[in-house]
C-alpha cells in the first residue's frame, strides 16, 4: 500500500514504462509531496521536486517554513545513483 503517495498502481505502471525521472508538484508538502518523493527515490527514479510547486497549510509551523524545511531536507536524500533535485519552476522545462 502506498498510502500518502501519489504513485498509485496505475500511475506506477505508466511511469515504469515511460520515464526515469519524476517531477513532483502538489499539496500537503509534509504528507503527499514528501512521501511521493521518497517512494519514487526508493524505486530507483531520479526525482525533480519543484521548490515553488508544492504547498501546505499553517499547522504547528507556518506553511512557508514547512515548505522550506522539506525543500532543504529532500534535496539531501539519495539512493544508489538516484537523487532528489529541488529546482524552481523557472529552472525546469515541463
Amino acid at each position: 500500500m502506498l498510502g500518502w503517495c501519489a504513485l498509485s498502481l496505475f500511475i506506477l505502471i505508466y511511469i515504469v514504462r515511460s520515464k526515469e525521472n519524476i517531477t513532483v508538484v502538489g499539496v500537503r508538502t509534509e504528507y503527499c509531496v514528501d512521501t511521493t518523493c521518497r517512494r519514487a527515490l526508493s524505486l530507483g527514479y531520479q526525482v525533480t521536486l519543484i521548490a515553488d510547486g508544492h504547498t501546505t497549510i499553517d499547522d504547528i509551523l507556518p506553511a512557508k517554513q514547512i515548505i522550506e524545511h522539506h525543500n532543504i531536507n529532500l534535496s539531501k536524500l539519495s539512493a544508489a545513483d538516484c537523487k532528489i533535485a529541488v529546482v524552481s519552476s523557472s529552472e525546469h522545462v515541463f
